[in-house]
């Protein structure tokens, strides 16, 4: 049953160029191996008969599994964006964090920046990973965070809920927490240290 197996058949054929033909071929000739195994001889193996339908299967199977791994591409292999291509991206990017300082927005989204920039959001998304080597939102918390310090320091007596509303945060739980990723303390510490290095210099 092994010599049904289409990679013994001429591979000029197109009938087996693709793996979408190769596997209902084998299916086909196991088929056509077993009913002849049934006419000619007065008693068939239930084993031989399994035997002969799975060894098929397994071969193509594996056949099929090779040739999707190789065609697989490497991830971003070809498709890296140089930052000679990036850079009018990010200047405009910058532009909208810092003049119209889009990052206060709250419920700002990846999709509505790429709008804004007239591209698409993977290519945002990628642009973001591949030159500035972070995610969308690592950039606008890094932004968020920014504007945190200096509300901190210059307005001491702006409660820390205030604060987190004017740098675009929900709610203070998700500001705490960026905050702390970024500067390693919390809001009340930083605004703490802050002030007493003031009154000291």
């Amino acid at each position: 049953m092994i010599s049904i197996y289409p990679t013994i058949v001429n591979n000029d054929l197109e009938l087996f160029q693709t793996r979408y033909t190769q596997f209902p071929i084998v299916i086909l000739c196991t088929s056509i191996g077993l009913w002849l195994a049934d006419v000619f001889t007065s008693y068939t193996s239930y084993t031989i008969g399994i035997l002969c339908f799975l060894l098929p299967l397994y071969l193509s199977l594996t056949l099929l599994i090779s040739k999707l791994h190789k065609s697989k591409p490497e991830k971003y292999a070809s498709k890296k964006i140089s930052h000679v291509k990036a850079s009018p991206v990010l200047k405009a990017l910058e532009k909208l964090m810092i003049e119209d300082e889009l990052y206060k927005c709250p419920n700002l989204s990846l999709s509505q920046v790429a709008d804004k920039l007239n591209i698409s959001v993977p290519h945002l998304s990628q642009i973001l990973n591949d030159n500035l080597g972070v995610s969308f939102t690592s950039y606008i918390n890094h932004h968020r965070i920014q504007l945190a310090k200096n509300l901190l320091t210059e307005h001491k007596k702006m409660s820390l809920k205030q604060v987190s509303a004017l740098c675009g945060y929900n709610n203070q739980s998700t500001f705490y927490i960026a905050f702390k990723k970024f500067t390693d303390t919390t809001p009340a510490k930083y605004r703490k240290a802050a002030v007493a290095s003031t009154e000291n210099a």
